[in-house]
């Protein structure tokens, strides 16, 4: 699998459980959506095979605007669908994302993953 297609992957796996994934960052998301992006580290050979790589992927998941406690609720449903689709490693806290002048309530997932070069 190469790069692009993992990410287009997850995005696909996130699509196919009810929350539009985005393969790159788009130019005006409409939220609620999640935002695939490279990781840190993106790729390592930690514990991979010769020709292997670990990958890293970077999940932003952005709430729609509403209410501070709609918000709220909505992102720990987006969080609960993204699990259910993701090998997730990590969550973030939750954090202000200002995309364009809109301002959003997001977390950061990171995905791990891997391929073969």
């Amino acid at each position: 699998m190469t790069l692009k297609a993992e990410r287009e992957a997850i995005a696909t796996a996130l699509t196919d459980a009810g929350l539009r994934g985005w393969a790159w960052v788009p130019e005006a998301p409409v939220a609620p959506c999640a935002i695939v992006q490279p990781g840190s580290p993106y790729l390592s050979t930690e514990d991979e095979p010769f020709g292997s790589y670990k990958t890293r992927h970077l999940v932003s998941i952005l709430a729609p605007v509403g209410t501070n406690e709609k918000v709220t609720d909505d992102l720990d449903a987006l969080i609960e669908t993204a699990m259910g689709a993701l090998n997730v490693v990590e969550v973030s806290e939750p954090f202000g994302l200002t995309v364009n002048t809109a301002q959003y309530l997001a977390v950061n997932l990171t995905i791990s993953g891997s391929v073969t070069f």
